[in-house]
């Protein structure tokens, strides 16, 4: 039998609730405890309780209303994870201190611009974690597919400006569009997240349709030249996939779909292909493709427990603030520095990985899920390609390497895993949840 509109129960819910401060979980609570009390209810009425005894005895053996609201408050707080919160904000205040360090010592050129960029970054990035932390990502997953077709229209555009506008302009303006599209993937990520978790398998017309539009970032990333957003977009869709109940050969076959074309893709560029081969035999081109890895090879070789200080003579790699720059804090900072950051964010990576299962919600999941992934991605390459045991191919470390696109997203990643794990409790989707 149905009491929602009963006066006994909706006064006594109202109590209840009164002492939840998490006032976005008032709806499934709600509907949590008319269950309850209905079963209750019903288990009465079978004993051949009167209708309004029933209802007295069910209310009475929920127990006392402040209790009860009192214990649901503490399970719903609604609290921030103040240990992916703090470690993501050591991390970026790192590379904002990195920065300082380059700009006193005049390492690069424009110095002053680009700690200037890194602090109004980290100041924006993290107003944007509180902003996202207080927003309800399961909003995103209503427009997944208008992020899908915003991003697709992003990357078509800047990969025309990338080929066709920078080659005859300034290096600035082409390591802008390429930051650009290296942010694209985060938002083909997040949309397909929100589109896998609305999609019923069991119709084959909903299966046809995804097939169809997976694939088109791993041709437009193709298209762009970009391997890094295409490995990166690769790795989260196969998370994504791997996720569901799916046969391990449909899940085997984009795997290595995606490595042929990958492979492909390094053929065809000769760029690529030699620099690959550079990387495999740098010491027989110390001058050409092998210079950069000659000159961490020299670094790496040199290291001391506590570094050599900040020295321009020294500090000749080309992308030190960028990609490469773990081995500038070898370099400077010795191992001691180095085992710091691999601490950080290797603690960064392992909370990711634990929170998961405090999540309620399969699109939270989903989200958090797809996140991490490309977090344990850039950190694991970055750190093999700073030891040289990888190709450089332009992978930053997240919140240190400089880059304002780049590390803007990453701290609107962490937003979302905020925003996520503040609703852990929550499992309804947002439609039903008002």
């Amino acid at each position: 039998m149905s009491l929602i509109n009963n006066s006994k129960i909706t006064n006594y819910i109202n109590d209840v609730c009164s002492y939840i401060k998490y006032k976005e979980s008032h709806y499934e609570i709600k509907e949590e405890l008319i269950s309850h009390i209905e079963d209750i209810y019903d288990e009465y009425i079978e004993q051949g309780e009167s209708t309004n005894t029933a209802l007295n005895k069910a209310i009475t053996r929920m127990g006392n209303s402040q209790e009860v609201g009192t214990n649901l408050n503490i399970a719903h707080k609604g609290s921030p994870d103040w240990i992916t919160l703090i470690l993501t904000l050591i991390l970026v205040n790192t590379g904002v201190i990195f920065m300082y360090f380059m700009k006193s010592n005049n390492l690069l050129e424009n110095s002053n611009i680009l700690f200037h960029n890194t602090l109004k970054t980290s100041v924006i990035g993290t107003l944007l974690i509180i902003f996202l932390f207080y927003f309800d990502y399961r909003n995103l997953k209503k427009y997944s597919t208008h992020i899908f077709i915003v991003s697709t229209i992003v990357i078509i555009l800047f990969s025309y400006m990338l080929n066709e506008i920078a080659p005859n302009s300034i290096v600035l303006v082409g390591d802008t569009f390429r930051q650009i599209i290296f942010i694209t993937p985060y938002l083909f990520i997040i949309c397909l997240c929100g589109i896998f978790d609305k999609i019923d398998f069991k119709n084959k017309y909903e299966v046809i349709r995804l097939l169809l539009i997976c694939p088109i970032p791993l041709f437009l990333f193709i298209k762009s030249g970009c391997i890094t957003p295409l490995l990166i977009y690769a790795l989260g869709f196969i998370v994504i996939l791997s996720s569901y109940k799916i046969k391990k050969r449909f899940i085997i076959a984009p795997i290595v779909f995606i490595a042929s074309l990958t492979l492909g893709l390094i053929i065809i560029q000769p760029y690529r292909f030699h620099k690959l081969k550079a990387f495999m035999y740098f010491k027989n081109d110390p001058t050409g493709f092998g210079y950069q890895n000659n000159i961490m090879n020299n670094i790496l070789n040199s290291i001391t427990p506590l570094g050599h200080g900040f020295s321009k003579n020294d500090l000749l790699l080309c992308n030190g603030h960028k990609e490469l720059i773990l081995n500038c804090i070898i370099h400077s900072l010795g191992w001691i520095g180095l085992i710091i950051i691999i601490s950080l964010v290797t603690s960064l990576i392992i909370r990711l990985i634990i929170i998961k299962k405090y999540i309620n919600d399969s699109y939270g999941r989903l989200l958090i899920c797809s996140i991490s992934s490309i977090f344990i991605f850039k950190i694991i390459f970055n750190i093999l390609m700073n030891l040289n045991l990888l190709p450089i191919l332009g992978v930053s470390m997240p919140f240190i390497s400089y880059g304002v696109p780049e590390n803007l997203f990453n701290m609107l990643s962490i937003g979302l895993v905020l925003s996520v794990y503040r609703r852990r409790s929550l499992s309804l989707p947002l439609q039903n949840s008002k």
